[in-house]
């Protein structure tokens, strides 16, 4: 209000106070306020009070300000009444008020826009129409344009047009001159981009996503995020370069490289698992020296790439340190036919496989019963390279990311995680393990918790704010991702999530506290 208030000078800005004050007290006669000013003068202070009233949600008292205005300017009392319009979800009026203005100012950009953004759900032919000819190109209007495309489901056109504003909004950040200027080239910029990301995935994959990024240099060379991200995209392309799908301690991978003889891609996959060993047993340096000397030598290698990417998150988030303040209790014997990769482990990552499964363990020997086996997988295997997993190859997920380079995937008899990111407890794309193992442990557990697990997922989704939509999108995620949580909460990592509102994450918190105190859970 103050900043609205600020833009008009001296008797004006008094008028215009005054006019508020009148207007929001009802009783007085607001326009006195107006007496001795110019015609110019009255209407800019009327517009000024409706679109202050209309910021403090006073539509009603904004209606007279708004019956002033038009016999004074009916061109300027047809913008804010298009707001107000828009604002009371009165689209039959919205669209009349745009066509109005059409009528009498045919080159008019803003009006377009919003008519056609009007059209898009219902009349996306109609909205494309306003939008065509020497309009096609208008910046103003290319995101609209770029919706309604989506609606006819012209996908490819859309991602080409959201591709060439982004670019121009980039062109635009890197000239702006003035504060407003850069804030809306930055606005444009993350609206082109979301559309662009979202068509890109639909088309091509999410993989595709990070060469996109790559290709317009808009990545950070030193966050290891990044480099995991291209060897999901490049795990599309690669053959299986595995050497074998068994998970050794460092010191065993190294007598295990002296006596192998692999050849071609797989002679690279043993240096890259040898590398790993150097980084697990703490030497980042020179792990780091490897994958990039592996990258030279084959560029785009998966095995090479999600190794940097292991390498540059210890240097940046301290992964190994963060993992070893967690338990130090041996992970029991009878967890072996569920986790199989046990024996392979160090020291600091059996930590985390402890942290991760011992809130649920009492589901361990039902899932052990039904055959169930949650696998860590080398640096050079991706998911669909496990036998038990190679049906799956090609397939595509719903977030549009294929199951050959996902970090971590869960089947009713198999669920996979990396050992790149296995001791990753701190960043965003921590907790694999522990996330797949609930999604194994959640379709073994009593009937008692998944209905009360069903029950706060109906919660959760009456009350959307809650929870992020990848959550929400189904009882599993919900139980999974609410387990990361959980475990972030318990261990106060950085991306521990804050309480709603609405006490759903304290309720599911609850129920993991409550599995833990259970005693092992039968076999059905």
């Amino acid at each position: 209000m103050g900043l609205l208030l600020g833009l008009i000078e001296g008797r004006r800005r008094r008028a215009a106070r005054k006019a508020l004050r009148a207007a929001i007290d009802g009783g007085r006669p607001w326009h006195d306020a107006l007496n001795g000013l110019s015609a110019e003068g009255r209407c800019e202070v009327l517009e000024y009070v409706l679109r202050l009233l209309l910021l403090d949600d006073r539509e009603s008292d904004a209606e007279s300000v708004l019956d002033a205005l038009r016999p004074l300017d009916p061109a300027r009392a047809d913008d804010v009444a298009l707001d107000l319009a828009i604002r009371r979800g009165d689209r039959e009026r919205a669209i009349d008020l745009c066509h109005r203005q059409l009528a009498d100012h045919p080159d008019a950009i803003g009006p377009r826009g919003t008519l056609a953004g009007l059209l898009v759900d219902t009349a996306p032919a109609e909205a494309l129409a306003l939008l065509d000819g020497r309009f096609a190109r208008e910046p103003e209007l290319a995101l609209v344009r770029v919706d309604a495309l989506i609606a006819l489901g012209r996908l490819t056109e859309a991602r080409d047009i959201a591709a060439e504003v982004r670019a121009a909004a980039c062109r635009g950040l890197d000239h702006a001159t003035t504060a407003a200027e850069f804030d809306g080239w930055r606005e444009l910029m993350m609206e082109a981009s979301r559309r662009f990301d979202d068509l890109a995935a639909e088309l091509e994959g999410a993989e595709s996503l990070i060469g996109h990024a790559a290709g317009g240099r808009l990545l950070d060379g030193r966050a290891g995020i990044n480099y995991t991200l291209m060897a999901h995209a490049s795990m599309l392309e690669s053959p299986s370069v595995a050497v074998d799908d068994v998970l050794r301690a460092p010191d065993a991978e190294r007598a295990f490289a002296e006596a192998a003889r692999p050849e071609g891609l797989r002679a690279l996959a043993l240096r890259a698992r040898l590398a790993l060993a150097d980084l697990r047993d703490g030497r980042t340096g020179v792990a780091e020296a490897a994958f990039r000397a592996l990258l030279d030598e084959q560029p785009g290698f998966f095995p090479a790439l999600l190794g940097l990417g292991a390498a540059l998150d210890e240097r940046r988030h301290g992964l190994r340190s963060a993992a070893a303040g967690l338990t130090r209790e041996a992970c029991p014997a009878h967890w072996l036919p569920v986790v199989p990769d046990l024996r392979g482990l160090t020291s600091c990552e059996l930590r985390v496989v402890h942290a991760s499964v011992a809130p649920l363990a009492a589901a361990v020997p039902a899932m052990a019963a039904a055959g169930a086996r949650v696998r860590i997988l080398p640096i050079d295997m991706r998911s669909t390279d496990l036998v038990a997993l190679s049906g799956l190859e090609g397939e595509v997920a719903d977030d549009h990311r294929t199951l050959d380079a996902v970090a971590g995937l869960a089947t009713p008899k198999v669920a996979v995680s990396r050992l790149t990111n296995l001791i990753d407890t701190c960043t965003d794309a921590g907790w694999t393990f522990a996330h797949e193992f609930a999604h194994m442990a959640f379709w073994h557990l009593p009937g008692a918790i998944t209905d009360a697990v069903e029950g706060l997922y109906r919660t959760a989704l009456e009350h959307p704010h809650v929870m992020g939509d990848y959550q929400l999108q189904n009882v599993d995620e919900f139980f999974a991702v609410g387990y990361e949580h959980f475990l972030a909460h318990r261990y106060e990592r950085p991306t521990a999530p804050v309480m709603d509102d609405v006490g759903v994450r304290a309720a599911l918190f609850a129920l993991y506290e409550r599995i833990e105190g259970m005693g092992q859970i039968p076999d059905g």
